[in-house]
């Protein structure tokens, strides 16, 4: 069989038996892998196939020989545990950058990585309530388009849109095409972003990719200057509460014991955390670096008095004001109740 023109095929669809039609928890014969490739038009006989097992076996693949009631040979986790797909399927589905195709796609392509068994969970997934999604066809293409375009030092051109009051698209720049340096993208908030550098205002702005029509690389270069070379993504704040053209400082926060979880699910294990002194037990103070903007305030708002602004006075203040500002647009309105047709809407 070795001198067989078909023996490397043979050999390959060994292989892919092994990927499609065993696991961990499932294993396959040298009878029925010999019936697995007559049934693809690949003749084989036990020995033969026997030695592809072990060939296969010094390349390197995790091939297990099991006995029970008869001896069968599983491919264990040849690139990530079952637990590990079913948490990137997650990410993917739980990713509102993409939308409902996309996500197929992406979890589709995961399917074709595992066995059939495997396969079998990962569309029960599929199967699971959807997650909301946006509408960002643009999104993939767009990091590709970004991705070159730092890669060769240009320029990327792009029109930029957003949602207006009536639910139709806004074009910035008077619907005009706008050029600018990429520095880095940034995936935050569930949405991937373009670091840019403004010529005209000397500074850095952020473009979120689904909103980028007809991106293209620039014949331009891209320019040069000190926020650029000095650009960290961290120190920008921008990975906690999105990339928003804001302060970035440093806060110090007493948290409640129960909510220094939270704290370090938000922003990480690398933040400075010690017991308050006035109230060891119960409380800590944690000292974070954040982007000064609404959704800092809001996401300090929903733990109410479990967690405040320790440090410095002048952000306590800022977030009195934002309070104020807040409460004042609620005084005084009128009592009114929606109609059972806008309940629907």
């Amino acid at each position: 069989m070795a001198n067989r023109p078909d023996a490397k095929l043979k050999l390959l669809m060994v292989m892919r038996a092994l990927f499609e039609e065993t696991d961990a928890d499932h294993g396959i014969t040298v009878d029925q892998l010999v019936e697995w490739l007559a049934m693809r038009g690949v003749e084989g006989e036990r020995k033969s196939v026997q030695r592809d097992i072990e060939t296969l076996q010094e390349f390197g693949l995790n091939v297990v020989r099991r006995r029970s009631e008869c001896v069968t040979y599983r491919l264990i986790d040849p690139l990530l545990s079952m637990n590990q797909w079913e948490m990137a399927v997650d990410a993917v589905q739980s990713s509102p950058c993409l939308d409902a195709r996309k996500t197929f796609e992406i979890v589709d392509g995961i399917g074709r990585l595992v066995s059939r068994f495997q396969r079998e969970r990962l569309d029960r997934k599929l199967a699971t309530p959807k997650r909301v999604k946006m509408s960002s066809e643009h999104a993939l293409e767009n990091l590709e388009i970004v991705r070159e375009a730092l890669s060769k030092r240009k320029k990327i051109a792009f029109r930029y849109a957003t949602r207006d009051t009536d639910g139709g698209l806004f074009e910035h720049f008077g619907g005009n095409e706008h050029s600018t340096t990429p520095i880095d993208v940034v995936y935050a908030m569930g949405f991937y972003y373009l670091v840019a550098f403004e010529e005209r205002y000397k500074d850095i702005a952020y473009y979120r990719l689904d909103r980028m029509l007809d991106a293209s690389v620039a014949c331009d270069a891209a320019v040069r200057h000190e926020k650029i070379a000095n650009y960290r993504a961290d120190d920008q704040g921008i990975i906690s509460f999105g990339p928003y053209e804001a302060e970035v400082t440093t806060v110090e926060l007493c948290v409640a014991r129960r909510f220094v979880g939270a704290v370090v699910d938000r922003f990480g294990t690398d933040i400075a955390i010690r017991p308050d002194e006035g109230d060891p037990m119960d409380c800590a103070l944690v000292r974070v670096k954040v982007a000064l903007t609404p959704m800092f305030y809001s996401w300090l708002l929903g733990f109410g008095e479990s967690m405040v602004v320790a440090k410095p006075k002048r952000v306590r203040e800022e977030f009195v004001g934002y309070l104020k500002r807040s409460l004042a647009l609620y005084q005084g309105a009128e009592e009114d109740v929606l109609t059972s047709e806008e309940q629907n809407a």
